[in-house]
């Protein structure tokens, strides 16, 4: 299935600059965009192997180049917590203190609080013993705590992300008919602000996951509008369709196996034909980054 992690994961990496605006404009003009932004999740899972065997955060490690000064890159830790987790501040630290013993660079973290307890938002770890003192703050944004109308009215792409996640937190989105209005109301919004169309293909695949319909029938109601409005020819159904594959049951006989790798495959190929980033489509369908470049290589210029 689409989780929300593997949704947070792809549209941070898939819109990173609106990303970086969003929750840094103060800085922006002193990030060197033009250079492009490294992912380093794998170093993440080499210094943090806890955090890949319980599967229950999402943390992203992100390499960003500034246009002057010295140093001329940085890091940035970012979590996603949607749950209570009285220890979040200590783990907070602990990243803070492995990154920086590794990288010895500048790092500032940020954690975005996505659960609807109003009263859970750590913002420091502290340790004290004797005559040792020691406090550690980092960048929070609580999305319980955000006004919709607020979200509604900025510019950023990514506000219309926060908002579609800020949206799932009222209590009156209890029932399809109110979650169905929600999601096209969101998204004829995005189609208006005239983006390129890979850019609200993303924001629609986050759209249509996050929250999902309690009735199979709105499923289907909402895949067939939403596919005609944005002439994405069948997206939605493409990732079910790759996701639905990927849960089966194993130990098929090896001529089966075949076939449904050959299914994957074609899965993979038209959704890079239909223009989604091919990093998003890597998270959706778990295949190395390599064997995608493999298979978009495959496809005919023509085609």
């Amino acid at each position: 299935m689409v989780t929300r992690d593997l949704l947070w994961k792809g549209i941070i990496t898939s819109l990173v600059d609106d990303f970086l605006a969003f929750f840094f404009p103060e800085f922006i003009d002193r990030f060197d965009l033009e250079r492009g932004v490294e992912f380093l999740d794998q170093e993440l899972v080499q210094l943090f192997p806890e955090s890949e065997e319980t599967a229950r955060y999402v943390d992203r490690l992100l390499k960003v180049y500034l246009k002057n000064g010295n140093p001329h890159y940085f890091l940035i830790h970012v979590e996603i917590q949607g749950y209570t987790d009285l220890k979040f501040s200590e783990r907070m630290f602990i990243y803070f203190y492995r990154l920086y013993d590794r990288y010895r660079l500048p790092m500032t973290a940020l954690a975005i609080f996505t659960d609807a307890t109003t009263s859970f938002h750590p913002r420091e770890f502290k340790y004290s013993f004797l005559n040792t003192e020691l406090i550690y703050r980092y960048q929070t944004y609580k999305l319980m705590d955000k006004v919709l109308e607020e979200l509604n009215k900025m510019s950023n792409p990514f506000a219309i992300v926060m908002e579609a996640a800020r949206i799932t937190l009222e209590r009156s989105i209890g029932n399809d008919e109110a979650i169905y209005d929600n999601k096209f109301r969101l998204i004829r919004k995005l189609i208006d602000q005239g983006y390129e169309r890979k850019k609200i293909q993303t924001i629609l695949g986050f759209i249509a996951y996050y929250q999902p319909f309690f009735e199979s029938k709105y499923s289907r109601k909402f895949e067939k509008k939403v596919n005609k409005m944005a002439a994405t020819k069948g997206l939605l159904e493409l990732i079910k369709e790759e996701m639905l594959r990927q849960n089966r049951e194993e130990g098929r006989e090896e001529g089966r196996e075949e076939g449904r790798e050959e299914g994957r495959k074609e899965v993979i190929i038209q959704l890079l034909r239909s223009g989604l980033h091919p990093v998003e489509i890597a998270q959706i369908t778990k295949i190395s980054v390599e064997e995608l470049l493999s298979i978009q290589n495959e496809i005919k210029p023509d085609n």
